[in-house]
């Protein structure tokens, strides 16, 4: 029986808490790629839609289910049991087939285009796809050399902190506004702003203004503004989004993280030598909304339960009493899983990923797309 129909007559928030509720946890190991299994690596961002999609969630099954004789064998960015990556120390490292020597663990969206031998890379025959959370770029060799199979669509926004630690977790307030413009982001990364009374009308948006609890007003500290790492999708569609570049990254308050950890925004640092702790209720960040949902769901409860509860995204359109409006950012992407040009016709890539293949079917993808907090390209999770 096919997914939609199983799940027949729930809504989008129906079907998801159902689909949830029979979630097991984050896998606790990385797959064992078979020699007909196909290998995935790369973003973070999408890493377990595509586990979802692949392996099934809770009564849905996934694209594995029905080709058993080859898998598709997605290797997460960050380690399963530590959550550890390539940029953490040590440095993660990861076996894609069994008998091959371990490798540092591609992490995020370049790596994933690295190891299909663009963007720089050296092509790694045992990966068969990446996982790529923005649009091929033109600027080097990706869009010439790989093609891309769109999978579902996510926003980006704006997050914050919300509590710290685990089990008897300890609430912050944080001191932005409800929501921030594209504008006042613009001027926060390049450093025009560096406190919170340099954005408009801030004492009319923070504290109370802002939302029922977990603001507060603080004009004279400083706001620490965090960035994923180089070569991330986030980053790169956050940067693409507001018309900046790398190049305009000056705010010498400026924090590099690791995309979509929330661990960043409770302990944020700037990034002097040594690195600086800061306030947590100062960090803002581009974060995925979908990987903010997953992680209020629960999922993580027995791998990181820290994750539950941790952020808070700013949402809120402000209207102050000089009747400026105050629109909060927020963008939307498509994700997508990309191949070697020379692969795109290929089986596994017809029956998955392109037009009419399982990640995009209405029965079979939607559900385990709209599991995972994503949204069906082109359609809706109601």
């Amino acid at each position: 029986m096919k997914a939609a129909k199983t799940l027949a007559g729930l809504s989008g928030a129906g079907l998801i808490a159902l689909t949830l509720g029979a979630l097991a946890p984050p896998a606790s190991a990385d797959p064992v790629a078979g020699s007909n299994d196909k290998v995935g690596v790369g973003s973070d961002t999408t890493q377990y839609l595509v586990d979802f999609l692949d392996d099934g969630a809770g009564i849905t099954p996934g694209y594995n289910f029905t080709h058993p004789g080859a898998r598709l064998q997605s290797y997460d960015a960050t380690n399963p049991i530590t959550q550890a990556n390539k940029n953490s120390t040590p440095v993660d490292m990861v076996i894609l087939r069994q008998g091959q020597a371990p490798i540092p663990r591609p992490f995020g969206s370049g790596d994933g285009t690295k190891a299909l031998g663009a963007n720089g890379g050296t092509s790694n025959p045992s990966v068969n796809f990446a996982r790529v959370s923005r649009p091929l770029l033109t600027t080097n060799d990706e869009s010439s050399k790989l093609t891309s199979f769109g999978v579902a669509t996510d926003n980006i926004q704006i997050a914050v902190v919300r509590q710290t630690g685990t089990g008897s977790a300890t609430a912050v307030s944080t001191d932005a506004p409800g929501g921030l413009t594209n504008a006042e982001l613009v001027n926060i990364y390049k450093g025009t702003y560096r406190l919170w009374s340099d954005i408009p009308n801030y004492t009319s948006r923070c504290g109370s203004a802002a939302g029922t609890s977990g603001f507060v007003c603080a004009p004279s500290n400083t706001i620490i503004p965090e960035i994923p790492q180089s070569n991330s999708g986030t980053r790169i569609a956050f940067e693409s989004s507001l018309n900046i570049s790398d190049s305009d990254l000056t705010n010498p308050n400026l924090d590099v993280t690791t995309e979509n950890d929330p661990t960043f925004l409770q302990s944020p640092r700037t990034n002097a030598t040594p690195p600086v702790s800061q306030n947590a209720a100062d960090a803002i960040a581009p974060f995925a909304s979908s990987k903010q949902q997953l992680d209020d769901s629960g999922f993580f409860n027995t791998t990181q339960p820290n994750y539950l509860g941790a952020t808070k995204l700013l949402t809120k359109t402000a209207t102050t009493p000089d009747n400026t409006t105050y629109p909060f950012y927020t963008t939307n992407r498509t994700v997508f899983d990309v191949v070697r040009n020379a692969d795109k016709a290929t089986a596994f890539v017809t029956s998955a990923f392109a037009s009419g293949g399982f990640y995009t079917d209405p029965d079979n993808g939607d559900p385990l797309v709209c599991a995972a907090f994503f949204t069906p390209i082109g359609r809706s999770c109601s």
